[in-house]
């Protein structure tokens, strides 16, 4: 197998940071228009700071599934690609 050449790896990076980026903006518009419902005060109170963190863990937990998941099919392409190429 080919090295990452250092272009690649940099892209990669870079992808990796955005998707993060886009992730945590995600939990957080869903968390905010989910939980906050209140204007009147600048701190969130307790029932909208345990409704906030539950979201956010739900939604880690959720993403975290999804990636292992998508690991897996990956997977299992390259096992179906590499026995196509021994047939070939």
């Amino acid at each position: 197998m080919n090295a990452m050449s250092a272009q690649q790896r940099d892209i990669l990076n870079r992808m990796q940071v955005k998707d993060t980026v886009r992730l945590f903006n995600e939990m957080t518009e869903t968390c905010f228009q989910t939980c906050v419902k209140d204007f009147l005060q600048r701190n969130l109170d307790s029932k909208e700071d345990e409704c906030v963190d539950g979201c956010a863990k739900k939604f880690l937990a959720h993403q975290k599934r999804v990636g292992m998941r998508f690991g897996e099919l990956q997977f299992q392409l390259q096992q179906k690609q590499a026995a196509e190429q021994q047939q070939k």
